[in-house]
C-alpha cells in the first residue's frame, strides 16, 4: 500500500482533523506541523525548512540560506540515527562549541518524515494555513517566510510572504494567524521560516485540497 494511500485511508477514518466553514467542503486532509527552537545560544535568527523531501539528505542546500559563521547539520531516522528520531527531522546550528536546536514534528496522525516520503511522488495542493505561536513569542508571526522551489536545472525560485499581514483586524486572538494562500509542495519544493533568537514553537495546520498521484501509468 502507497503511503498515498495511507494519508488517504486516515482521512476516510477522520484521523485528520476536520475544518469548519467552507474549506471543510473542499479539505481531502488537515496537516498539523510543529516547528520548535529549542534554545537561543546562538542570539539570532535560524531558518527551518518545511517539505522539500528532495533535499534533507543535503541539509537543504541551496533552499536554506544559512547565516555567516554558522554550520547547519539536518538529521533524522530517514537519513541516518535511529529510530527513535524518525518521527522527527532536526536541524543542528553550530558555532564552534555553540548549539541551537531546531525540531520539525507532526501533530497529524501521518508522522512527518511519511509527509516527506508522499511528496517524493505526490504532490499536495493547499489553500488554507493557520500560523499560531505562544503570547510570550508573538515576533514569529512578524516573520518574512518564503516557498521555494528548484527547477530541474538547479534554478531556485522563491516568492516571500509576511505571516502577519494575513491578519485581519477582525481577529482579535493575537497568537494565531489565519491565510487563505494557494500553494503546492512536492519534493521539490520547500517552505522555508525563520524562527525567532528565543525557544518558540510554530505550530503550521495546512489544509490539503487535492492530493495528486503520480505513477508509471499516468506517465504512459
Amino acid at each position: 500500500m502507497s503511503l498515498l494511500n495511507d494519508l488517504e485511508n486516515a482521512a476516510n477514518d477522520q484521523s485528520f482533523d476536520s475544518i469548519g466553514g467552507t474549506v471543510a467542503n473542499k479539505s481531502v486532509a488537515r496537516f498539523k506541523i510543529k516547528v520548535q527552537r529549542l534554545t537561543s545560544t546562538l542570539g539570532q535568527t535560524l531558518p527551518a525548512a518545511i517539505f522539500g523531501r528532495q533535499f534533507l539528505a543535503s541539509g537543504y542546500n541551496g533552499i536554506i540560506d544559512v547565516p555567516s559563521g554558522l554550520t547547519l547539520t539536518v538529521t533524522s531516522g530517514l537519513i541516518q540515527g535511529t529510530a527513535s528520531n524518525y518521527h522527527k527531522i532536526i536541524l543542528s546550528y553550530t558555532d564552534g562549541a555553540d548549539t541551537d536546536i531546531i525540531e520539525i514534528t507532526s501533530q497529524s496522525a501521518a508522522a512527518y518524515p511519511t509527509l516527506l516520503e508522499a511528496t517524493l511522488s505526490d504532490v499536495f495542493n493547499v489553500d488554507y494555513f493557520k500560523f499560531s505561536t505562544a503570547s510570550g513569542t508573538l515576533d514569529q508571526l512578524e516573520q518574512d517566510m518564503e516557498i521555494k522551489r528548484q527547477s530541474l536545472f538547479g534554478k531556485v525560485n522563491a516568492d516571500s510572504v509576511n505571516i502577519d499581514m494575513f491578519k485581519s483586524s477582525t481577529q482579535f486572538q493575537s497568537g494565531i494567524v489565519e491565510a487563505n494562500m494557494k500553494a503546492s509542495f512536492d519534493k521539490s519544493t520547500a517552505m522555508v521560516v525563520p524562527m525567532i533568537a528565543s525557544p518558540v514553537i510554530l505550530n503550521i495546520t495546512m489544509s490539503a485540497t487535492h492530493i495528486v498521484k503520480f505513477n508509471a501509468n499516468k506517465l504512459k
